[in-house]
């Protein structure tokens, strides 16, 4: 019983989390990467392996829900040329002295808008 729960629940996770993740998530909008100065739209990256997930949920369902959980929990996003972290908006304050520093510090934007 409990594993059909289980089950249960982890499919409703799956199918449900894209929609709830762009309610949340209002508009897409460009940051400013702290690392490598581009400006543009940051990509997902989840950590793990999809390899890794698959053979857990062969294996066992708990192993594999547990797994499957914590890949979508740390999803962050990230810079889309240098896949740093490290993202702001461009009109915080660091990022416009930033981009109004001398050529050594060029804003690159990440793609035509």
């Amino acid at each position: 019983m409990r594993i059909g729960v289980l089950v249960v629940l982890a499919l409703a996770i799956y199918i449900f989390r894209r929609p709830l993740a762009r309610l949340g998530m209002g508009k897409h909008k460009t940051l400013y990467c702290l690392q490598c100065g581009s400006v543009g739209f940051p990509k997902k990256k989840m950590p793990g392996s999809f390899g890794i997930e698959l053979v857990l949920w062969l294996c066992l369902i708990l192993p594999g829900v547990i797994y499957s959980l914590w890949r979508w929990n740390a999803t962050q996003s990230v810079c889309a040329i240098c896949e740093s972290p490290g993202l702001i908006p461009p009109s915080s304050p660091r990022a416009i002295a930033a981009a109004n520093k001398p050529d050594d510090w060029p804003v690159r934007p990440a793609h035509r808008v």
